[in-house]
């Protein structure tokens, strides 16, 4: 693999992690602090920068994605293609995390009135 093809696929990892960041509503701060990485590292994920691979594991932890897919070697679809597809779809949905985690299953509660 190539200087070139190295710094292509860090960029589109990158971009996979701020996608399903964002998709679930998470600024990088939380992200941040729920995986126990420092935010600048979080930031050179995001940007196409290498970091520890430990970190990188955190972080795709923290996301809930497979670790275990993400090292291992793929004799399917080629996975920048998976991650491109991953990315335009969630570019159309979201721009950017309003800073509140998503709570599942949880009806707001409406002021004014006792439960």
């Amino acid at each position: 693999m190539s200087i070139h093809q190295t710094g292509k696929r860090l960029i589109a990892l990158g971009q996979a992690v701020r996608d399903s960041r964002l998709q679930a509503n998470w600024t990088q701060d939380y992200l941040a602090s729920q995986s126990g990485v420092s935010k600048a590292t979080l930031r050179r994920l995001e940007s196409g920068q290498s970091i520890q691979l430990a970190n990188w594991l955190r972080i795709l932890e923290a996301l809930g994605l497979d670790t275990d897919a993400a090292l291992s070697p793929s004799t399917g679809p080629d996975p920048l293609a998976e991650v491109a597809r991953v990315r335009d779809a969630a570019r159309n949905k979201r721009q950017r995390a309003s800073g509140q985690p998503k709570a599942q299953g949880v009806e707001p509660w409406p002021w004014g009135e006792d439960r």
